[in-house]
């Protein structure tokens, strides 16, 4: 989980880490509110979340923040696919790629990076040629997907309206069934719903 000057960042965290993390604010409603406002409204600022008091509010932001990643490159082709080459640190080198592929009329999909570099050096591939650096978290998967929903306009999800992302898919950097526990954390976020 990132950390900037003492302050958490949210996004990444699954529905049991968000409980925790929030667990010594009294407020009745404040996980579920909190919950739809990361991943269904992709929110990044409390003061947004105008069903809590302004002093709660003020509380998250003193000790949370919210950052779906930074896009240092992007790139729209004819057919409407786009990628995005994103950080998740500032100051980090590395860099991993997201591409969204419309398939009209049904929505499209988003392909995510699991790592950066890869291990297996397949011929056919360059990311192949670079060296294995590390497994991203799930939290950096989970901010790949948020920032290609917001970028196709596919938040706020509202319930019953037609998804621009309909599918998401591991075909990105990374060979992402040789780890499993970061796959179950990002696959709980984009499949629970607790309403």
């Amino acid at each position: 989980m990132a950390r900037v000057a003492e302050k958490l960042n949210l996004v990444g965290l699954t529905w049991n880490e968000l409980e925790q993390t929030i667990s010594h604010y009294k407020h009745p409603n404040l996980l579920p509110t909190l919950w739809s406002f990361l991943y269904n409204k992709g929110g990044t600022d409390f003061n947004e979340m105008h069903f809590i008091p302004k002093t709660l509010r003020r509380e998250l932001h003193s000790s949370f923040f919210v950052d779906y990643g930074h896009v240092i490159a992007a790139h729209t082709s004819r057919d409407g696919s786009r990628k995005w080459l994103m950080k998740f640190e500032e100051n980090s080198k590395s860099a991993v790629e997201s591409v969204y592929m419309p398939q009209h009329p049904r929505g499209g999909s988003i392909c995510v990076s699991s790592q950066i570099g890869c291990s297996l050096s397949c011929a056919f591939c360059h990311t192949g040629t670079m060296r294995l650096t590390r497994n991203l978290t799930a939290a950096e998967i989970v901010r790949q997907v948020m920032h290609a929903r917001a970028a196709v306009g596919d938040i706020p999800s509202e319930p019953n309206t037609q998804r621009q992302i309909s599918n998401i898919v591991f075909m990105g950097q990374g060979e992402v069934p040789m780890y499993t526990s970061t796959r179950f954390s990002f696959h709980f976020i984009f499949t629970f719903s607790p309403f």
